[in-house]
């Protein structure tokens, strides 16, 4: 994650705001990145060295922890205490969840990724990082990339040649953003109308709902039973839950409604 002025270009974090136009390169763990379209060409052929494990902090969405609690036979509040960390984000103020690394990724075991077929995207795109600003106005997502250094051992000349778009196809990467889709919509809707909350109950509750819940549908349909029994009617209705992003949309479905629907009913009553 990177802040440009009044823009947070996103890299891991799930945030996006607002700007004219993205800048032709970006500031990000001390460094200056350029920011470059799909068409740009690079090398890289991995070494499964494991440098991208150590020292980092892989941020992970909703879709990520289904997946992998999925890849696992865990639920996710399991995979969550287990493999995660949760801290603030500096921008958004929401909890924002990262997966353990000390100093190495816990998944990574004599150099290799044990969840490698369910890894976070993040992790999947790696060298290539996306770079995302919302425009409130045009309501448009403007998207460019950047490049991490290369760390394989073998010879940039033997390397395989590739531009940014065949790499993103081949890692499977749009599998994953499409996945997250809901999950960013509802980020930036929330942060737009100002509805994020510092208090501990407000961050407890999004993080159970948006993260421990998350791919688990009966927990969810337990929280809706839960929260109707208090007298909040009216829950969004939940699909029927076939696919992980079924899941995970059933989750942000219910999350909306709680931190956003229920919070415009409360000033038009």
């Amino acid at each position: 994650m990177a802040r440009y002025g009044d823009a947070l270009l996103v890299t891991g974090e799930h945030m996006r705001c607002q700007m004219s136009e993205l800048p032709k390169d970006v500031e990000y763990l001390g460094k200056k990145w350029e920011l470059v379209d799909d068409n740009k060409k690079f090398r890289f052929t991995c070494d499964q060295c494991g440098k991208c494990c150590k020292k980092v902090e892989v941020m992970i969405n909703p879709y990520d922890i289904a997946r992998i609690s999925d890849y696992l036979k865990i639920n996710s509040a399991e995979f969550v205490n287990t493999y995660c960390k949760i801290h603030i984000g500096d921008s958004s103020k929401l909890p924002v969840l990262t997966l353990k690394t000390d100093p190495i990724c816990n998944f990574n075991k004599g150099g290799l990724c044990m969840i490698y077929d369910a890894r976070p995207a993040i992790c999947r795109s790696f060298p290539v990082g996306r770079a995302q600003v919302y425009d409130k106005e045009t309501k448009e997502i403007k998207e460019k990339w950047m490049l991490n250094p290369n760390c394989s051992s073998i010879p940039l000349r033997q390397q395989k040649e590739w531009t940014i778009k065949e790499w993103i196809e081949d890692q499977k990467v749009k599998e994953c953003y499409d996945g997250s889709g809901e999950w960013h919509k509802f980020i930036t809707e929330l942060c737009e109308k100002k509805l994020v909350r510092e208090d501990d109950m407000f961050r407890n509750l999004f993080v159970i709902v948006c993260y421990m819940s998350v791919g688990d549908t009966k927990v969810i349909l337990g929280l809706k039973e839960m929260l109707e029994e208090f007298g909040i009617k009216e829950c969004p209705t939940f699909n029927d839950a076939e696919t992980i992003k079924d899941k995970v949309d059933n989750a942000i479905a219910l999350a909306r409604w709680l931190f956003i629907t229920t919070k415009e009913m409360e000033v038009t009553e």
